[in-house]
């Protein structure tokens, strides 16, 4: 990240993008050390992506949260249709692709 916002740093102040561009909106020109641009990313990232495969499914309850069925161990009658447990991201929107297996699994 700090050398992404170096590169750009450079490239806006060549003389083909001088005549486009006033000044530096972020991070600012007040940034500039490793550590600067360092905490400047940890105070204002984030991610636009729905978090996948942070939970396991599987049969084991001690390894896995929801068994293939998508029942939650541990706690009776209770069933999460979620993109946590999708192995990897989909592209798309994720909501798109739980609708039919919330439909498939859940009826």
């Amino acid at each position: 990240m700090r050398d992404g916002m170096k590169l750009m740093r450079k490239i806006g102040a060549t003389p083909a993008l001088q005549s486009v561009v006033a000044s530096e909106l972020s991070p600012g020109s007040d940034v500039n050390s490793d550590q600067e641009f360092d905490e400047f990313v940890r105070k204002n990232s984030w991610t636009v992506y729905h978090q996948c495969g942070t939970c396991r499914m599987g049969t084991d309850p001690k390894r896995s949260v929801v068994d293939e069925q998508l029942r939650v161990h541990g706690v009776q009658g209770l069933r999460v249709v979620m993109h946590l447990y999708f192995l990897q991201y989909q592209l798309g929107i994720l909501m798109g692709q739980l609708s039919p297996l919330r439909r498939r699994l859940l009826l």
